[in-house]
């Protein structure tokens, strides 16, 4: 790999220049070399022996031009950042995965201090139902490696006792031997300390990201509690217990309400500024204007109360047409 402007590539691996300049530097490079591992469902990692590490670097390149292709599509520069989506999506970025991802950045370490498991028989492998595929490409030059990690199961295994051959024009077993039949591109690509999500919905299933959601719901309703059910700068909410159950084990509310939360700008909303929107949009939300309280209950829509305080619905400056932020399109009756 040529090191130019590999500190670049690092930092800003969601710029499609910089992913230009990975795939080239994958697609040239002569001093690489190819670790493949496995890892269960007890997270342990097991080393594989690779005889054909060209296999697994055209992984790579097909998982790079993906992106490549879907930013071309966008007509984009920038691959969409993993906290500014909602909706299940395709091609993001994530930084800090370390911190944001631990089980990803367990991964890494354990790669990188060498602390896999490379003594084991095949019966240790046999009981694996589902497991992660990890392929680390090694740079000699760099001093550096990307990882590419996808998800596979039991039925993309061939057991020994599975695989036959023919030989001598008799079908045989072939012993001793362990075979995988990798998907066409990875789940994850992790370069420095970014991981590059190829589909959302799995990402967050994978990686208990909705549990994440679901614990920092129930921290912030128990603070609007002690607040006195305050949610903004005199906007109370009412019938709160409800919403909680509502959103509860439904991804998408959950993900809303913490983008909500991580935004923080409700807490300079007031009721008057608040209203005019709902009565302007003509949104489903109820409301106890004696009290400045928002009703959370049966009466209000969850979506059109999360997308309000989400900032979705506004008035154009220029046209002055109502607005959806979400849909970049006139709002409609």
């Amino acid at each position: 790999m040529n090191k130019v402007n590999w500190d670049e590539i690092l930092k800003n691996i969601f710029l499609k220049e910089n992913l230009e300049s990975l795939r080239e530097l994958i697609a040239t490079s002569t001093d690489f070399t190819m670790d493949v591992f496995i890892q269960n469902e007890n997270n342990q990692i097991f080393w594989l022996k690779n005889e054909d590490p060209s296999f697994f670097k055209g992984i790579f390149l097909t998982s790079t031009d993906e992106f490549l292709n879907d930013l071309r599509v966008k007509e984009s520069n920038k691959v969409d950042e993993y906290e500014t989506v909602i909706d299940d999506r395709s091609f993001l970025y994530l930084k800090d995965v370390k911190e944001n991802v631990s089980d990803i950045g367990d991964i890494v370490e354990i790669i990188r201090e060498g602390k896999y498991i490379k003594n084991y028989s095949n019966k240790d492998l046999e009981t694996i139902k589902k497991f992660k595929l990890i392929v680390k490409l090694y740079s000699n030059e760099l001093n550096d490696f990307l990882l590419g990690i996808q998800y596979l199961t039991a039925s993309k295994i061939f057991k020994d006792k599975r695989i036959l051959a023919l030989t001598a024009r008799k079908i045989q077993p072939l012993k001793e031997q362990f075979y995988l039949i990798p998907k066409n591109s990875f789940d994850y690509m992790v370069v420095g300390d970014t991981v590059l999500i190829r589909n959302l919905t799995y990402f967050e299933r994978d990686f208990g990201f909705y549990k994440k959601y679901e614990e920092a719901k129930d921290e912030v309703i128990e603070e609007i509690k002690k607040k006195g059910n305050l949610f903004g700068k005199d906007i109370k909410l009412k019938s709160i217990d409800y919403f909680s159950e509502k959103i509860k084990n439904k991804p998408l509310y959950l993900k809303r309400f913490y983008k909500v939360i991580k935004k923080g700008n409700y807490k300079k909303f007031e009721f008057s500024k608040v209203k005019e929107i709902i009565d302007d949009f003509n949104l489903k939300v109820k409301l106890d204007e004696g009290n400045k309280c928002i009703d959370l209950g049966e009466e209000t829509s969850i979506k059109d109360f999360l997308q309000l305080y989400d900032e979705l619905y506004y008035r154009s400056e220029l046209s002055g047409n109502r607005m959806v932020a979400s849909e970049n399109s006139p709002y409609q009756e």
